[in-house]
């Protein structure tokens, strides 16, 4: 019987836990998202700090850096649609939390579908300004209300 409801207690926490790593949006802030491709992201400056923004992209660099104790550093690709690249990055950072389910993302820069994530554009102090996109994840679910829940 111990065995049974220490079994149950462990289902509990990892589904709560999955559950907790969902953001949650406001209404206003989705009405106000805006979905960019990975070439529009070149530079982050003209994107106000802390906005909602969809990012539709080919696929995810293998290289990751892991910058702080918790927080990791990985970029998304595009095609590019203009211009001497063939293909275009933003820099990205991912929580420890959702690092396994970003690393699922393929790596394929020839897999040719497009994709979206979900994320914030935030900045790193005063004196580097080095701007990036904090992901929330790849699914958005939209309650009645207009808000929405962000998940891998």
């Amino acid at each position: 019987m111990k065995n049974l409801l220490r079994f149950f207690l462990v289902v509990a926490c990892l589904s709560s836990s999955a559950f907790l790593r969902a953001e949650r949006v406001p209404a206003e802030s989705v009405a106000k998202m805006k979905t960019y491709q990975v070439s529009d992201l070149q530079k982050l400056d003209g994107i106000p700090l802390r906005q909602l923004i969809a990012i539709k992209f080919n696929y995810r660099h293998e290289k990751i850096r892991h910058l702080k104790p918790n927080w990791y550093q990985g970029s998304l690709w595009g095609y590019a649609v203009e211009g001497k690249k063939k293909y275009v990055f933003v820099q990205v950072m991912i929580s420890k939390e959702d690092l396994p389910a970003f690393k699922a993302i393929t790596t394929d820069f020839q897999s040719g579908h497009e994709q979206v994530a979900y994320g914030q554009v935030l900045q790193e102090g005063e004196a580097t300004k080095w701007r990036f996109v904090r992901l929330f994840g790849t699914k958005m679910e939209r309650d009645g209300a207009g808000n929405a829940t962000v998940s891998w």
